[in-house]
């Protein structure tokens, strides 16, 4: 009898110390990492369907009370639609704003028969945005559109924010959208800036980070046919700067791809190894600085397209953007 108690003991031990039993962790296939209010998530690339990034959205969209705010260039993932219908139908105010291209899209005319009001933004350029804010209290950006690739399968990465300054600005910005009154305004503060396209010209303060930056810069874009981006990360290398980039090896058979020009003056850029899409929008600096968001560096998205760009001062979430750019960059091929 006391030798069946001490390894009843003994067990439990061994399962207090391995971690069993304590408070579940958040999504093992996503890097989070908690600064202050924010959070940083990367994409699941393998595997099913479940446990990715969509979940701890859909979560927080069963948790709103008040409104929900979303602002989305295509959605084709239940999980959002059904979660969205959901929280309309019990009295939360949800509002969504896409691009007319995707307005008639089978998710956005469920969401329309069910009673929510989609908007679209009823011109040539895009509607390019991915962000959503709920309760005026939490915001949601990234480079993910709300689709199953978009978490499980493209290398993508989400913020979360939980501030309610920054997620009433974005209501204003979301406003706007919809009443197709857009005024420039930049938000700027010790840990985080955002700037919106194209009212607020970020191309010239993206130039800008890459003129002041030091020690490196290392970069991974979807879509990348800007020239005075390009040039300007070719005088960073050119004084010394390390200077590394990862494409997405599908949208580099756009004859305006930068890739070619950039590896032709030395810089060290690769193609993407991922079979799906590399869809990030992500520019780092200085073991310090990060820019993500929606902006490809593109005419496009500087000048016609609705963007939305953020710059966040944190070495700690540098480190973790930095760890994500070194997997991708080992993944990819010259």
């Amino acid at each position: 009898m006391k030798k069946k108690l001490f390894i009843s003991l003994f067990l439990f031990f061994i399962l207090l110390i391995s971690g069993c039993g304590s408070a579940p962790k958040e999504n093992p296939y996503s890097k989070v990492s908690l600064v202050d209010n924010i959070r940083i998530y990367f994409s699941q690339t393998s595997g099913s369907y479940n446990g990715g990034i969509d979940e701890i959205m859909v979560s927080d969209i069963q948790s709103a009370t008040k409104s929900i705010y979303l602002a989305i260039y295509e959605m084709t993932n239940d999980k959002f639609k059904n979660a969205l219908i959901d929280a309309f139908q019990n009295g939360v105010n949800v509002v969504i704003m896409t691009d007319d291209d995707h307005k008639d899209d089978e998710d956005m005319v469920d969401l329309k028969n069910a009673g929510i009001p989609v908007y679209d933004d009823d011109k040539s350029a895009l509607m390019h945005n991915k962000f959503m804010i709920l309760d005026e209290k939490i915001l949601w950006s990234g480079s993910s559109n709300y689709t199953y690739y978009g978490f499980y399968r493209n290398n993508e990465n989400d913020i979360r924010i939980e501030d309610e300054n920054i997620a009433k600005y974005y209501k204003k910005q979301f406003d706007e959208l919809i009443t197709k009154n857009i005024t420039p305004s930049v938000y700027l503060s010790s840990s985080v800036d955002i700037y919106f396209s194209p009212e607020d010209d970020f191309k010239d303060k993206l130039i800008d980070l890459i003129d002041s930056a030091n020690s490196n810069i290392y970069f991974l874009i979807y879509a990348f046919t800007d020239k005075d981006i390009a040039d300007a990360l070719i005088r960073a290398y050119n004084r010394g700067v390390d200077v590394k980039g990862v494409f997405d090896e599908d949208f580099n058979s756009n004859q305006y791809s930068k890739y070619d020009y950039l590896k032709n003056a030395g810089l060290d850029v690769k193609l993407d190894g991922n079979s799906f899409l590399l869809h990030d929008k992500v520019m780092i600096f200085d073991k310090k600085t990060v820019v993500t968001g929606s902006y490809n560096f593109t005419l496009s998205a500087n000048n016609d397209n609705a963007e939305n760009s953020l710059i966040i001062k944190s070495q700690t979430i540098y480190n973790k953007y930095e760890e994500e750019f070194e997997k991708i960059y080992e993944e990819a091929k010259d």
